[in-house]
Order: C-alpha cells, then structure tokens, then sequence
C-alpha cells in the first residue's frame, strides 16, 4: 500500500433543512428571508439550518460561516444565514449545530451558496505526533481570503418547500477532497480547492445542539422555547424554535440537576434571556426536537466564568493540562488554544453529562476525559490556567485496535482519544500504583452488561465512546457505553492520480465499480482505513459497490454534481470520461468486506480534470 498521508476522511459539513409550516407552533419562524423578495407568510415554510462534521484528521478547522443562499427554480436568491459565525468543524463529528431558523419562500430550490472566511482562520494538523499550524493557500499558492461554494441538487431530485411540508436536505463540505495537506513544508500547507455535496436525503442522523437565550417555558405543553444563537455567539436573531423535553430528559441549571417535569418547572422560574443550550435529535413523525440533555443558566458555557473545553492530556496532582481547547472568556471574548491548565480543588464541583445525580468527587478527571471546566482564568508569565469550580465530564471516543476479547472486557492496541494521537497523552498516574498505569498497548475497555464483544473480534479497528476511568484507579482503564466497529460501515477509501487515468475502471454499471489493478498499482496515493489502521488491502480493493441509500458525486470544471441515483452517477462518470477529461481524485466511505475487496459505499466523491 502506498500510505503518503492525506488527512481527512469523509469528513463534511452537513447542512440539515428541515420545512414545517408557516405560522406553525405559536410563530417560532425568524420571519421573512433575504434575497430581493419578501416572503409571503401564507407561503413559506420554516427553515432550520444544521451543520456537522464527519470524521477528519484535522485536529483543528476554525472558519468564518459567512453566509448561505438557496436558489429557487425561478431564480430567486434567498439568503438563509443572518449572521456570520465562527466555527471550528472538529467539534461536531458527532453532532449538529443549528445554525438558523428562517422563513423561506415556497418553491422548488435546485442549488445554493456558502461563503467561507479563511482570513482569521485556525487550522491545525498533526506532524509527528504533534499538532501544528498550518498555513492555507488556493489551487495556485495564493493565501485564502474567501472562498464561495457553489452547491448543485440533483436535477431530478430538487428541494420543495411548501406550507406545511417538511423537507430534509444535505451538504457535504468533504474536507477530504477539499483540502490536500503538504506535511514536508514548514509549516505545513493545506491547499484548499472546495468540494461541496448536495442532496435532499439525509444520509446520517446525529444529535443535534441547540443554543440560545430563552424566550419562554410552556410546562403543560413539554416544551421550551429560545431565541437560536449559534457558535458562541452572545448576539444577533437567527431565529426562534421549540424544544420539546420527556420524561426522561436530564436537566442541569445553575449546577443543580433535574429530570422530566421537574426540570421544566424549575426552567420556567429563570427569566427570559437566560443562556440555554440544549442536546436532542430531530423527531420525524412529529416534526419537532426532542430534548436528551438540557442546560441553562450558569451551567451554559459563556455566562458569568471563564470556560475551557478540551481534553485531558496529563494530570498532576490536582492540575490537569487539556488540549485542543476553546477558551470562552467571561467578556465574551473567544479563542482556540492547543493547551492550557485546569486546577481542581476540593471544592470543584464534577458531573457526568446526561446524568443527574449528586457531583462526583475530582479524580473522575483523569487523562483522556474530554471536559468543559468552569471557573476563573488567570495569567502567569504568558501561561493561562484556569481555577475550576466546576467541571462537567463528556463521552470521550477511544480508537484502536483490539487484541483480546473477554466476558465483560476487550483489550486495545490505542491508537487515538479524541482524534489525537496516544503518544500526545502521558498516562503517569492513572493506575492504583504505578506499574498499573493505563498501557495504550492494552487499553483495557470494560463493557456494560447491555454490551457484549461477540460482534468484535481480535485485529478488529474500533471506537470506543465511554468515559475514562478516574485518575489512580485503574485498570480496568475505560467504562463503554458503545463500540462501533468501523469496519461494518466506517472504511474510508482514497486514491490519486497526479496527472490523472483514464484507465481506472476495468467495468462500471449500476452494480459499482470495478477498478483495473493496474491503475491502483500506478495511483500516486492510495490507501484503505478502517478507523484509526491504514489496511494493506487498499492494492487489493476490487469494487465500490453503491449502499441502499447515498450521495455520489462528480467534480469537474463544470462544477460539483450530485446524484442520489447511482445508476445516473455512474452514466455521468462513463460519459464524462470520454478521453478527454481523466480522474484524478477518488474517495469512498462505507462497508468494507475484506473477503472479496468490496466496499459498500454510501458516500463517493470524484474528482476529474483534463
């Protein structure tokens, strides 16, 4: 396998539409969209706007969102973003944000605008282990300004917005395709040429994060109402929404928990514009969101303390430094940081997020917790430390791969917590004594009772989503509460050609395709991941099959086109290669079965250039 690094798997932005009638739910919409008209209320629909990020190596992309349109059929321009807002991507690999809640006229949309702002951007990749900076240039070597991304629906299949329908549709901004990492330069230089997918069928589900100051509790009815801000924005209307909370919905204000009813009661006795910010998932059927998680008042990141999130990379004492971090100044002031020190106390208040309960003592923070520390930052000869009176513990992700399985435990070689390298984190002081420190060697991984090992099997690459063990007290090393084993759906694959082929496929049809093993063997990158383990059967990959349901798409000079049937995509591809266009970039995520080199795919990027 020929390995040159390529960071980034299927990484995307993933923009989540969701239409439900105009007026419906008491008036929650934003009002009229932007775009030269003005949106007749007896006909639009509410428009919430999402974004995420699919798993990447980037251990940073911090951008300006400067705005989003949609085009209509007739071509009408509606503006969908009131305001710009800074974002890094690699937090939300495992959520949604919602971005905007607006109303938009009714109508068949078939493409659309994003502009991004690369000027004040932070982006970090990682070089031996360490993370570091890079520098971000275009297809010619110019600095990035502003880049304006142009999204194409699928002509047979384009956005309808009507009163009362809802609709769904995705953008993936692949960060793989989009952004090729030079690690032989200092610093290192990420060459951005875009590659955004549109399509009006979701392909993943995820949590989504809801952020803003509350406008209104409605106990009897289970619900709460915000005015929607997201990022860390303490500014700005991007709209109004419902939240719905159940029984079973954990909420935390002013430090204080609560459950179901209860929680609500006590949200209705904060006064409008308190901070809120909520963890749920969109409800289909009923068309609206479902609380998991809520938080408001002191317990919201950005209110009356300094707040740091990030990941425990080491532990003195009561000193933990944590990596990776945003720093939310008490001013409202942000920034992303690689490292900074949190000091716990006796007095530090520790809880499990979604877990109401009394606060759990301070060794709870141990190496690889990813936390929100809540307190009071202060500054010493340049160096930053933050004081914690509080510290909230998140699901930590752990990848690796596994080297034994037994009753109630799997054992892992740790490759990454977090996304960031295992040499990065010194385990010193985790275990009872010192020769029982946590070995990233033999992560010991300890299942609950609904979890068995028997889908997972020695050699298997996995995540693992859990919390660490607390600091002094292993092994067992980490507590589960899922296992993914990325080879059932997670394999990433990727291959270049620098001055192209027109050879690459010996045979495509509806059916996938089949690649000649000539072609791989002359790619000038090529590789198979299986989460965190490049596979030495990339060489080896014969056909890219298509899955149930997924995105394929095609750049070329016409632009990014998108199709939700394969069998089109694949009539495209073929006319396309006609001898005078060549493929030059390939990227494919999905199941791999390493019995016949095949991959069912669910997403397909394609690159082709003269």
């Amino acid at each position: 396998m020929k390995t040159k690094r390529w960071l980034g798997t299927w990484a995307g932005l993933l923009l989540a539409v969701l239409l439900g009638g105009c007026g419906s739910g008491g008036g929650d919409g934003a009002g009229t969209a932007g775009g030269g008209e003005t949106a007749d209320c007896t006909d639009c629909g509410e428009l919430l706007v999402a974004l995420t990020d699919l798993d990447g190596d980037f251990l940073s992309y911090v951008v300006d969102v400067e705005s989003l349109s949609l085009t209509r059929r007739d071509g009408t321009r509606v503006d969908v973003l009131p305001q710009s807002t800074r974002l890094d991507f690699t937090q939300y690999t495992e959520l949604s944000e919602l971005v905007a809640a607006v109303s938009v006229p009714a109508g068949f949309y078939v493409g659309g605008t994003i502009t991004l702002d690369f000027s004040a951007a932070q982006i970090e990749v990682e070089r031996g282990g360490e993370a570091v900076a890079a520098e971000v240039v275009d297809a010619e070597g110019a600095p990035v300004t502003t880049l304006e991304l142009a999204l194409r629906l699928d002509d047979d299949a384009p956005l309808r917005v009507a009163p009362g329908t809802p609709a769904l549709l995705t953008l993936d901004f692949d960060l793989g395709l989009s952004n090729r990492v030079d690690l032989s330069v200092d610093p290192p230089r990420v060459t951005v040429e875009p590659f955004l997918v549109a399509d009006v069928a979701a392909v993943e589900d995820k949590t989504f994060r809801l952020r803003g100051p509350l406008a209104e509790v409605a106990v009897e009815e289970g619900y709460y109402r915000l005015g929607l801000r997201p990022g860390h924005r303490r500014d700005g209307d991007f709209g109004r929404l419902r939240v719905y909370t159940e029984a079973e919905t954990v909420f935390e204000i002013d430090g204080v928990s609560y459950t179901g009813e209860d929680g609500l009661r006590a949200l209705a006795e904060k006064p409008a514009g308190t901070a809120t910010v909520a963890f749920g998932r969109w409800a289909r059927t009923a068309r609206r969101f479902l609380a998991a998680e809520v938080y408001a008042g002191s317990s919201v990141p950005g209110g009356e303390a300094d707040v740091v999130h990030g990941t425990v990379l080491a532990r003195t004492g009561d000193t933990v430094v944590v990596a990776g971090s945003s720093l939310l100044r008490r001013d409202g002031r942000v920034d992303y940081r690689r490292d900074l020190q949190v000091v716990l106390s006796a007095e530090t208040r520790v809880f499990r997020a979604g877990a109401a309960g009394s606060p759990l003592e301070a060794a709870a923070v141990s190496v690889g917790s990813r936390i929100t520390a809540f307190g009071s930052l202060s500054e010493t000869d340049g160096d930053l430390s933050l004081a914690a009176d509080a510290v909230r513990i998140v699901p930590s992700h752990v990848d690796g791969v596994v080297t034994q399985v037994q009753d109630g435990q799997v054992n892992l070689d740790l490759q990454r917590i977090n996304g960031r390298p295992v040499g990065a984190y010194d385990f010193g002081g985790t275990g009872g004594a010192p020769e029982q420190d946590a070995d990233p060697a033999n992560y010991e991984v300890v299942l609950p009772a609904a979890l068995t090992p028997a889908d997972v099997a020695v050699d298997d690459p996995v995540r693992v989503t859990g919390f660490v063990t607390d600091f002094g007290a292993a092994p067992p090393d980490f507590e589960a509460l899922s296992v993914a084993d990325y080879g059932e759906a997670r394999a990433v694959f990727f291959a270049e050609w620098a001055a192209g082929t027109d050879a690459a496929f010996a045979a495509l049809d509806e059916t996938g395709l089949v690649f000649d093993p000539s072609a791989l063997a002359a790619a000038d990158c090529l590789g198979l991941r299986r989460g965190p383990v490049f596979s030495d059967d990339a060489a080896a990959l014969g056909t890219l099959a298509p899955a149930a349901v997924g995105l394929w798409a095609i750049k070329d000079d016409g632009g990014v086109s998108v199709w939700s049937d394969f069998g089109a995509f694949v009539t495209a591809l073929a006319e396309r290669l006609d001898g005078t266009r060549r493929l030059l970039r390939l990227r494919a995520m999905g199941r791999y079965e390493a019995a016949d080199g095949r991959l069912e795919a669910r997403l397909i990027g394609v690159q082709l250039g003269d």
